[in-house]
């Protein structure tokens, strides 16, 4: 499914108001507008003051751009009007798995698929 590039200048948060943090699986290579992009392989973690969200597992990944040879992180464009929350879902230190992750700013650069 289409959908804007996350970069790690996405501000994101799970339900409970816990950060998440978007930690690089390596040096990385491929920038947007300076700030690298997400991929497929890199770590969302969560710092949840319920401790009821330990990371953030992502549902939409790019099928045709790749960077660093793995897939990139999308966030679905909500129609308009929407609110924006999070393909990705909070995945706790002991099933089942929480609501969705909620994007609370991402700045729209480049859209893909």
């Amino acid at each position: 499914m289409p959908g804007f590039v996350m970069t790690t200048a996405a501000v994101l948060t799970c339900l409970h108001q816990g950060p998440v943090t978007i930690t690089p699986s390596g040096p990385p290579r491929v920038l947007m507008d300076g700030v690298p992009v997400v991929g497929a392989a890199d770590q969302m973690m969560v710092a949840c003051p319920k401790n009821i969200c330990a990371n953030v597992v992502w549902g939409n990944l790019s099928t045709r751009v790749l960077a660093d040879g793995q897939p990139i992180v999308l966030q679905a464009v909500p129609p308009a009007g929407s609110p924006v929350t999070a393909d990705g879902v909070c995945v706790p230190p002991v099933p089942p798995a929480s609501p969705p992750a909620l994007v609370d700013s991402m700045i729209p650069r480049a859209i893909a698929t």
